[in-house]
Formats: structure tokens, sequence, C-alpha cells
């Protein structure tokens, strides 16, 4: 399901309304991707966005995301090598 703002098909305004949409693009399908309504956090901001997934239903890293992951990766590197007697830089 996408959740639409803005015109409907009529041409009419929503004026702040929400509307669904049942849409089966293949083209999306074809390469693994679908959009989907997420709920949490972003740039600062809680609420429900659309945000794209993956073939295998999960959701794609955003750059914030992306960020995060590699700083996480980066402890815990640090930390594996600490363990081993080895004070990273």
């Amino acid at each position: 399901m996408l959740v639409c703002w803005g015109q409907e098909a009529s041409g009419r305004s929503k004026s702040d309304r929400y509307g669904s949409q049942q849409l089966s693009p293949p083209r999306l399908r074809t390469l693994g991707l679908g959009l989907g309504i997420w709920q949490g956090e972003y740039q600062d901001i809680q609420g429900a966005w659309l945000r794209w997934y993956g073939g295998d239903r999960h959701w794609i890293a955003t750059p914030e995301d992306q960020a995060t992951q590699e700083r996480q990766r980066a402890e815990r590197l640090a930390t594996k090598l600490r363990e081993l007697g080895v004070e990273p830089e």
C-alpha cells in the first residue's frame, strides 16, 4: 500500500488528507524494490515515513543508517583489537 498526499485522480485537492492506493508496479518488483510505511525517527522528526525496502523485505539503509552502522563496526573492531593487546589509533 502506498500512502499519497496531494491531488486525487480527479485533480481535486485532498488538502491535508491522506489516502491509500494499491500499487503493483512491475518494474519495482523486477528490481526487487518496494515502498512501505516505516514508523520511526528521521532527521530528528518522529513519524510515519515512506521508505524503500529490498527484495528481502528489509528497509534500505539511509545515509544516516549507514554512518551509524559503520561507526558501530569500527567500535567492535577497536574492542577486538584491544582484547588482543593492540591499541587502535
